[in-house]
């Protein structure tokens, strides 16, 4: 993932925190991206955080749901995975990003040893 993205996922998380919700409106004024990036920018941070939001087609935005994990919290070792090993990640963890690569890390070192 690169940096600006990476900024991105962070504020998404802090507004989230902050407000208790987000959308891509919020996305494209700050930074200045494209509808369809944001778009891609909140799917990552629900594969990073399966269960901090839902979206409400009434309020047409992303909800908290109380179980986000601060951004400063999540490892960096997911902001920064590349978009060809976070697609492997979500295919070893079946959509969720984190599992994938913890099945992935068990694996490596059960055949490292």
């Amino acid at each position: 993932m690169r940096l600006a993205q990476q900024e991105r996922i962070r504020f998404i998380g802090e507004k989230l925190a902050r407000d208790g919700r987000i959308n891509r409106t919020d996305l494209t004024e700050r930074y200045g991206i494209h509808v369809n990036q944001a778009t891609n920018d909140l799917k990552r941070f629900m594969d990073l955080n399966p269960k901090a939001m839902t979206y409400s087609g009434r309020a047409r935005c992303y909800v908290a749901q109380g179980h986000t994990v601060p951004a400063d919290r999540i490892p960096s070792r997911l902001i920064s995975i590349s978009d060809a090993d976070w697609e492997i990640a979500l295919r070893l963890g079946k959509g969720n990003a984190s599992a994938g690569i913890r099945r992935a890390l068990r694996a490596a070192t059960n055949v490292a040893q």
